[in-house]
């Protein structure tokens, strides 16, 4: 498939921070669980609101933890998951709507946010010339291939 075949895969981590109580008394503490789980609503919206409905790229929300035990509002709660891309404008855009987001939910209960945002695979775009090359290599070897329908959103 010449273009676009495979996603930039990205991962990011977000740490709340700053809360942390006993659960018989919310009022006196910062609830880093609240944050984050409004914050996971929030990042969901990202892609819908931040990039072209006409590109392809998701973000998803793959772990959320925090907390050990049944009375006690974590003084941390963490965020992990994903974003897939073809562009790097689109990863740009991603990326830095995910910090800013992260910063100003958190700070919206009074607690604060780190970032972590790795970009591990960049997206695989095939030339024309190189698809052609193989697709009459594989059909001369014997094979049947064609060229792909869409893109994938999985990466390398």
């Amino acid at each position: 498939r010449p273009g676009a075949i495979m996603a930039a895969a990205d991962r990011f981590d977000i740490t709340v921070k700053g809360g942390g109580g006993h659960a018989a008394q919310p009022h006196l503490t910062r609830d880093t669980l609240l944050a984050a789980s409004e914050l996971v609503v929030q990042l969901n919206t990202l892609v819908a609101r931040a990039i072209d409905p006409c590109e392809a790229a998701l973000l998803s929300v793959t772990r959320i933890q925090g907390g050990f035990s049944h009375n006690m509002i974590p003084a941390e709660a963490s965020i992990t998951g994903t974003v897939r891309t073809f562009s790097p404008t689109a990863q740009d855009t991603l990326e830095a709507r995910l910090r800013e987001m992260a910063r100003h939910v958190t700070a919206a209960h009074g607690l604060q946010a780190e970032v972590s945002y790795l970009r591990y695979y960049p997206a695989t775009v095939n030339s024309e010339a190189e698809v052609n090359l193989a697709l009459a290599a594989l059909s001369e070897a014997g094979f049947s291939a064609g060229v792909a329908r869409q893109p994938a959103l999985t990466s390398e």
